[in-house]
């Protein structure tokens, strides 16, 4: 919102810009819910699920993978995926 000035310097109007963004908001609805219904399906696998960077630092890891290492998923994520890895705590 801004004032408009006439030719004497007076307030003639008041100019509001506005802009619906409904559209986007809905997107960034649809798109966050997706991400849950993702990472739902991730952390409920039972398989070990990583996601890691070329140089093999770990970027996501997901419940059974931190649950076989017996570790937090922050004290493996941004680690190497190879270095020192003692291998899982969990026979199978």
């Amino acid at each position: 919102m801004f004032p408009v000035f006439g030719g004497q310097g007076e307030i003639a109007h008041i100019a509001i810009i506005w802009k619906d963004i409904s559209a986007h908001k809905h997107a960034v609805d649809r798109l966050e819910e997706t991400r849950r219904q993702l990472q739902s399906v991730l952390n409920t696998q039972e398989e070990l699920i990583c996601r890691f960077t070329p140089d093999l630092t770990l970027r996501y890891v997901n419940e059974a993978h931190c649950h076989a290492f017996a570790l937090k998923p922050q004290d493996l994520i941004g680690t190497s995926n190879c270095a020192g890895s003692a291998g899982p705590t969990t026979d199978w």
